[in-house]
Formats: C-alpha cells, structure tokens, sequence
C-alpha cells in the first residue's frame, strides 16, 4: 500500500501533517497531553479497584507498584497506537504461587480493558495488546533488566525503568526502587559499565547505522526502513520486523540518552540527594532528558535555536511513525506501507538526519562532572 497524501493523523489529535514544520511543538504538546489524561486515569481507576481485588486473593497491595514504561511512559504513545505495556514489582516478602501471578495479570487486564470500553467516547484508544511482566525486587541490577536471566546481556534495558511512570503504589517506594539502581551502580561500577559499553555496541550502533543508510537485518534479510533516494518511509506488516521511524532515529535518541544518563550516574564525583530527587522526579520525555543533559555533556548544542530544532527534529520522526502506524491499524494491509514524501519533506529529511546524527554520534558525558 502507498500513501502518498497526509491525513488527519487521529480524530484525537488536531495537529495536520501537510504544516508539519509550523505545528510540530503544537504536536508535541497535544500528544503529551492526550497520554498524559490517559496515564493519570489509569492509574485512577487502578488505585479506586485494585485493592480490594488483592485483598480477596490475599494479596497485600502495599507489596506491589506497577508502572506503565516504553511509549507510554515517555507521553509519546498514539492514543490508539501500540498496547500499553506494564510492569508489576513486588516485593520479595510477596509469595506469589504460579496460578495467583496469572490472577493477578488478569485483573489488572481486565481493568484496563474495562476502562477502555468506558472511556471510548472521549478516547479513542483500545488496543488488544497488553503486554504485563511481574518482576521480584531483588536488587539494582535486575530492575534494569527484562525478565529474570541477568546472564543475558541481551536483556539489559536501562530504558525500561528509565521510562517508567507508576500507577499503582507508593511513590515512596518507587524512589526506594530508583535509589536501589543508583547503589548497585555506584558500587559494582566495573560490572555496570560492562553492561552500559554490551548496550552501546549492541543496541545504539544498530540504530545509528540505520539513521545513517536506512539499512538494516533481520534474520540475516536485507531490509530497508527507509529508502529517501526513492523519497521513501516504510512500515512492514511483520511485526516483529519491528520496520518504521521508531526504529532509526527514534531509537537512537532513546537509547543515546539513557546511555549518557546512566553514564552520568556512574561517573560523576559525587550525586547530592538533589542530584538524585532531580534524576528520581525527572519527566521521562524526550524533551526533559535532553534538558537535563544540557551542562553535563560535550557536543550538545549552546545555541537556543539549535537546541530547539534537535528536539523538534524527534518529534517530527515521532510524527512520521505514529502517521505509519496509524495507517497500518486502519486498513489491511498485504506486505507494507510505503509512505510516499513529497520535495519539501524530503529535503527537510535528509537535512535533519544529518543534524540530528552528528549530534548523538559526538555527545559524552564531560569530565570531571
């Protein structure tokens, strides 16, 4: 399927790509402030019923936060975009037997469904796709990990808690949780590193070369993500395949900022309780990151304007994605979505790529911070 037209991207969002250049603040301000409701009623409705549903299983809910990650946490996702994705920690002191794990999966599921159908009148967002993971608080290290195997490098992402936004639980505890990771960090600086350079080698070289040629791999196919000599965006019907915006510039932003924010925390001199109240009370958009990056790394732009554009230059590739995926929910789609630019847009594109990739190629954490 070719789109070669912009539409509407969302009855919920108001922001028309044909201006894109002059609306991408205005984008970015109605996206926060659509997921930002939808987060804040979410955790409402899970705090009002959740409880006493714990409690008829035995299950203590002071022993558990659930927290909503990836997009979602971010404020980036499209209302009726990808799944949201949760992840329940408990406390070691919770026994929780193998059936009562699934239980309490599928009460958490039904009340986000059942918030969905309640609220489709003024949020058009329902999406079968809830993906839950129940993790044990052990340590620092394995709350930067996805599932339990911490021998699997492959599994380190620092982005997962680096996103988080809680919904459920004590906010107390959560900051327990944050200053957990920043010990194990601080202590076992040498295992940590390892992790963060496996991080940087395996995942944001991948995604640097894709912003830079819009090739990539999977399994051992030859794919492409983005074609600009043929003016091309595509958007793959195989999931797993994971092709669209996210997986080139949107990627490398993500997963450059949290590489140079865990840096941080284990280079630096000395972390004050206002260093680590600021980092625990930090907003998880992209925006907020880069800002409070701005006098602790090399390379990032002094210039107001400059600054501006490398933060607006993300939200027009998150613009770009959410069009693609929009497009590729609403109608069947055999093969993929090739999303037709238009001159302007192009050039606009390639300008961008450029900027933006110089940028996070030469950003580190200063010396002596």
């Amino acid at each position: 399927m070719v789109i070669k037209k912009y539409k509407w991207l969302c009855k919920t969002c108001d922001v028309k790509c044909g201006s894109l250049s002059n609306d991408i603040q205005k984008f970015s301000q109605k996206i926060e402030e659509i997921n930002k409701k939808r987060v804040e009623e979410i955790a409402g409705v899970l705090n009002i019923n959740l409880p006493k549903q714990l409690e008829a299983i035995n299950l203590n809910p002071d022993w558990l936060i659930i927290v909503t990650t990836g997009s979602d946490g971010r404020l980036e996702n499209l209302p009726c975009g990808s799944g949201i994705e949760l992840i329940v920690y408990k406390s070691p002191d919770l026994k929780i037997p193998n059936n009562l794990e699934e239980v309490l999966k599928s009460i958490i599921w039904y009340q986000i469904i059942d918030f969905n159908k309640k609220t489709l009148h003024h949020i058009a967002w329902i999406s079968p796709k809830l993906l839950i993971e129940v993790k044990t608080i052990r340590d620092g290290m394995s709350l930067l990990f996805h599932g339990d195997d911490l021998n699997d490098k492959s599994q380190f992402f620092p982005t997962r808690f680096l996103d988080s936004k809680v919904l459920f639980g004590s906010w107390v505890k959560y900051k327990d949780l944050w200053n957990l990771i920043i010990q194990y960090i601080r202590t076992d600086k040498k295992g940590f590193k390892d992790l963060l350079e496996n991080f940087k080698s395996r995942r944001i070289r991948y995604h640097k070369k894709i912003s830079e040629n819009g090739r990539g791999r999977f399994r051992w196919e030859k794919i492409f993500h983005f074609n600009l000599d043929k003016w091309e965006l595509y958007y793959y019907k195989d999931e797993s395949k994971e092709i669209g915006v996210k997986m080139w510039p949107l990627r490398y932003y993500q997963y450059k900022l949290a590489y140079l924010i865990y840096k941080f925390i284990l280079l630096a001199n000395e972390l004050s309780k206002e260093d680590i109240d600021e980092l625990i009370n930090l907003n998880k958009n992209i925006k907020t990151k880069i800002e409070y990056l701005r006098d602790k790394v090399e390379w990032l732009p002094k210039a107001e304007w400059e600054l501006k554009d490398f933060i607006n230059i993300y939200y027009k590739f998150l613009y770009f994605h959410l069009l693609l995926q929009r497009s590729f929910k609403s109608v069947d789609v055999k093969d993929k979505i090739v999303f037709q630019l238009d001159y302007n847009d192009r050039q606009e594109l390639l300008e961008q790529l450029d900027f933006s990739n110089k940028i996070l190629k030469d950003l580190k954490i200063k010396r002596n911070v």
